[in-house]
């Protein structure tokens, strides 16, 4: 299962369910591409502060190392390990640069896939929109129960089926 942190766009009026196509999602997983390419799959995904802390982390340890009379077999192993450290942190640096254009963090889910994932907060999302409210919650469409194998294949419904539809 993955874990996706989910942010809202900066406050709107629409209510919840037309803001719900507007909502990002960001996976906190390895970014693998930044282990291997470094500072280009920060500069192919536009992250340009990561991409400038890069370039000073960089710069410094470069230093220390030349200062320091470091063999040359060194700077292989610095950088892979900054590439690895970028790759760790590049779910939270994503979330930190949605934060900085206003985009506020309502909630964390999981699934097998982003799809499923969706479903599940947009789901629930909407659900407590209701409660707070103090209304009746409106009658939704049942909840489809996922089947599928264990490498998570998502029947064909819930694709269909992405987001609640509402009944009048």
């Amino acid at each position: 299962m993955s874990v996706y942190s989910v942010y809202e766009p900066p406050e709107d009026q629409r209510a919840k369910s037309e803001r719900a196509g507007d909502l990002i999602f960001v996976r906190d997983e390895l970014a693998r591409a930044t282990i291997i390419f470094g500072p280009l799959s920060l500069l192919l995904s536009r992250q340009w502060a990561s991409l400038g802390g890069y370039a000073v982390l960089g710069a410094v340890f470069a230093g220390v190392i030349v200062l320091a009379g470091l063999p040359s077999a060194v700077w292989g192993y610095f950088y892979l390990a900054l590439n690895f450290i970028f790759a760790l942190e590049e779910p939270l640096i994503r979330g930190a640069v949605l934060e900085s254009q206003g985009f506020l963090p309502v909630g964390i889910t999981e699934g097998r896939t982003k799809e499923e994932a969706e479903y599940r907060f947009i789901d629930s999302w909407l659900g407590s929109d209701d409660k707070s409210s103090g209304k009746d919650k409106p009658e939704v469409a049942p909840q489809i129960t996922l089947q599928g194998s264990s490498l998570g294949v998502i029947s064909p419904a819930l694709r269909e089926a992405r987001r609640p539809r509402i009944l009048n």
